[in-house]
């Protein structure tokens, strides 16, 4: 599990506009890389850096994630996730923003609670009175750093 560049705004945004395109739910960035005061921690725990904050629109309930992102490049990596987000105490639920989750991942980031949104559209969000649950959506291809619709970039 690796983490992307320092807070990626073009990551997060990229999985709100797919988030939208296959769930209809709005959301937006409300704050990006808050400064570490501002960040989470439990009496006891070590403070956390967040990557940012969102608001999600789902059925008129706004909601507000602590967004953390990271790039899943091992099934393993989603425990990983899990037990840091489990370690912490956080003002709002967490989430996890990545590039892709492989529906396997996404079984399991879902098996653990784990909520989050991912830059192909898939998606595990739960709260008050909804559920949400998207897998199998593509993997984008990445050129410059922004996500494009397609399988891959032949050589």
């Amino acid at each position: 599990m690796n983490r992307p560049p320092p807070t990626d705004p073009n990551l997060i945004d990229d999985a709100l506009q797919a988030l939208r395109r296959t769930t209809g739910i709005a959301g937006r960035i409300t704050v990006l890389e808050p400064a570490p005061e501002t960040g989470y921690g439990g009496e006891g725990r070590t403070r956390q850096r967040t990557d940012g904050i969102v608001r999600l629109d789902v059925d008129g309930q706004a909601r507000t994630y602590v967004v953390e992102t990271r790039r899943i490049d091992r099934f393993e990596a989603i425990g990983a996730v899990r037990h840091l987000f489990a370690d912490i105490t956080a003002p709002h639920p967490l989430l996890l923003v990545t590039p892709y989750l492989a529906p396997d991942a996404a079984d399991r980031c879902r098996a653990l609670g784990v909520e989050f949104a991912d830059a192909a559209g898939n998606a595990n969000l739960r709260g008050p009175g909804y559920l949400v649950y998207v897998r199998g959506q593509r993997r984008r291809a990445e050129v410059r750093g922004r996500v494009v619709a397609g399988r891959g970039l032949g050589a």
